[in-house]
């Protein structure tokens, strides 16, 4: 049976004293470096992509940079370039510049040039260098082939203790962005676009399940009305194609999720189911100013559905004034003491906790 860990103990990663995969890999930098002092920078390369010794993981992350994909050539003959107006003859510059990006094409990025890297493969080479220079060399060229991935941006909670990622938030904008789009166009009845638009929705549901409901105390209603109010005003740039700038981008993203989080929550769901059966409710009482209409009454589980929502989700005036329950004479715990905990047990309940 799985049991949690206890105080000190360590479960998971990687162990104490054990080097990490740019150790390994600069270790083997410096031995092959040393067993073949006259070898190109590809035959190194290649040496280390095949070089048993390595794990698995290491060697896949470096055989890319050793065996690029070549660029597609044209088949067209001489004949048919003249035709199709290609020159035949190339500028030097033109060489030049093709050369060094099919140098480069084998693991060279901007800031890790094949001269850079010959560089420091000369250095871990070089027998008469000091250990202290081979060694920061091969953890440089270990640094260009597993390259550090960057880390997560700390995701900080708001005045109303509202915490989400700056890049999720992003994202979900862009997700609900994607989704108007296609719902304003006539193509959205297309096969391939309703099921497109279903994972849209489907994965914007899964990152509001993720988050959590801002504060009650902090986050009432006239914040909502805030954001909302805010977030028109960003669609409204957005629709005169005006382009918004990074403040207000990442200051549209947080809005728009905390908005939808608190709209999709347990607790407006219920106050909306409120209301819809205080309008039925009413319009069941006004039916005889509608002549012949008569809408019908609510049945007696939607009756008991409103008394409850009246009960546990009163209306709010304001974020200051207290909100006493509306309590009515057929309220099914009219007659009832909650426990100790606060909640409603059935009389013969074994959960209910003790005095």
């Amino acid at each position: 049976m799985l049991r949690g860990s206890r105080p000190g103990e360590r479960r998971g990663g990687r162990k104490r004293d054990t080097p990490n995969r740019r150790t390994i890999l600069a270790d083997r930098i410096l031995t092959i470096g040393l067993d073949h002092p006259t070898a190109s920078r590809r035959a190194l390369l290649r040496k280390l992509a095949k070089d048993r010794t390595l794990p698995a993981d290491i060697r896949m992350a470096v055989a890319p940079k050793c065996f690029p994909a070549k660029p597609a050539q044209s088949r067209r003959t001489g004949r048919q370039r003249i035709l199709a107006g290609v020159r035949t003859t190339e500028q030097p510059e033109a060489k030049a510049g093709a050369a060094e990006k099919s140098e480069g094409a084998d693991g060279a990025s901007p800031n890790a040039r094949p001269q850079v890297l010959d560089a420091l493969f000369g250095i871990v080479q070089e027998i008469t260098a000091a250990p202290k220079a081979r060694r920061r060399a091969a953890l440089k060229i270990a640094e260009f082939l597993l390259p550090k991935t960057a880390k997560k941006a700390k995701a900080l909670p708001d005045e109303y203790g509202f915490t989400v990622n700056p890049h999720l938030a992003a994202h979900y904008r862009d997700i609900e962005l994607q989704v108007r789009s296609l719902e304003n166009q006539p193509s959205r009845i297309i096969p391939a676009n309703a099921e497109k638009l279903r994972k849209l929705k489907a994965r914007a549901d899964a990152i509001r399940r993720r988050l959590q409901v801002p504060c009650p105390t902090k986050y009432g209603y006239k914040q909502v009305a805030n954001d909302y109010f805010r977030l028109l005003d960003f669609t409204g740039l957005r629709d005169e194609k005006i382009a918004l700038t990074e403040e207000w981008a990442a200051e549209e993203a947080h809005r728009k999720v905390r908005f939808d989080v608190f709209a999709t929550s347990p607790e407006s769901v219920a106050q909306r189911r409120r209301q819809e059966l205080q309008d039925a409710e009413r319009r069941s009482y006004n039916r005889g100013d509608r002549g012949y209409f008569y809408p019908p009454p609510l049945s007696h589980k939607d009756q008991n559905d409103l008394e409850l929502l009246r009960w546990l989700y009163a209306k709010h005036k304001s974020n200051d004034e207290p909100v006493e329950p509306e309590i009515h004479g057929c309220h099914p715990f009219l007659h009832e003491s909650p426990a100790s905990d606060g909640n409603f047990y059935p009389p013969d309940s074994k959960l209910r906790p003790g005095p």
